[in-house]
């Protein structure tokens, strides 16, 4: 009888973990779905409309318009449009993450060129914002899944940019250590406070969204949707102060496949 009312008690212990377990579960797709709502509400229709404005402005009184004015007009344009296809990357890859149909196929990267790859296609970002793009890339080999490791690089880079002043330095490097492949994406801007950088990646941590330095929008779903994509391809991620002005975001990442991959 004692053994049967043990039994009993235990099972109705883990019957309740069970319970409490679904609940958070339950509560934190809700806090995910009312955010996920709130950026779409929010931060795609404020793009969106600036982007509708002026191209509806510009069709319908071209002739109006001075060249200079055009192309102020088609810059903005092109901002905005830039802004959007950022968002809707981050909004897609942040779902398909937390619904679990983002597979993760690591393979073996020459990370070298993937940063060239996104120096490239970041430039005309930097250059219209009058900023100088470095890239100090040696060659080094690592084992993720490219994608994940894509857009972890595409967010940090975008960053970077973002809070980087005209007429700073933003650089893009990689290198081998201690069995490891190391890139860095480094920064001459604002920075981050220290009480900001110890909670940056912390589970729970309210995400940071705040403009750019020439008024860019962000949702702060970027920073978080980099830890998620490292965990998943055994990587880390450091952030820490520049030497002078900015921040160095770090990224560590396996060489060779591991046991676990």
């Amino acid at each position: 009888e004692l053994v049967a009312r043990v039994r009993t008690h235990l099972a109705l212990h883990e019957a309740t973990c069970r319970a409490e377990r679904q609940a958070a579960d339950l509560a934190q797709l809700n806090a995910d779905k009312d955010r996920f709502f709130s950026i779409i509400a929010h931060d795609l229709r404020s793009p969106l409309a600036g982007l509708l404005g002026l191209s509806e402005a510009l069709a319908a009184n071209l002739a109006e318009f001075t060249p200079a004015e055009v192309t102020e007009a088609t810059a903005e344009m092109a901002k905005s449009a830039r802004g959007l296809y950022q968002l809707l990357e981050n909004l897609l890859e942040w779902a398909q993450l937390q619904t679990g149909r983002m597979e993760c196929r690591p393979e073996s990267l020459a990370l070298e060129t993937l940063l060239a790859e996104l120096a490239e296609l970041f430039q005309p970002n930097a250059l219209q914002k009058g900023l100088n793009l470095r890239l100090e890339a040696a060659p080094v080999t690592a084992w993720g899944d490219r994608r994940m490791v894509h857009a972890v690089f595409r967010n940090l880079l975008s960053n970077a940019i973002k809070f980087t002043p005209a007429g700073g330095t933003v650089t893009l490097r990689c290198f081998a250590k201690d069995d490891r492949a190391v890139g860095e994406v480094a920064d001459t801007g604002e920075g981050i406070s220290p009480a900001q950088m110890e909670s940056l990646f912390a589970r729970g941590a309210k995400p940071m969204s705040k403009p750019g330095t020439a008024g860019e929008r962000g949702t702060g779903l970027g920073l978080g949707l980099c830890r998620e994509l490292l965990e998943r391809v055994w990587g880390t991620i450091t952030p820490q102060p520049a030497s002078g002005h900015g921040v160095v975001f770090t990224v560590s990442l396996p060489v060779r496949k591991s046991d676990k991959s």
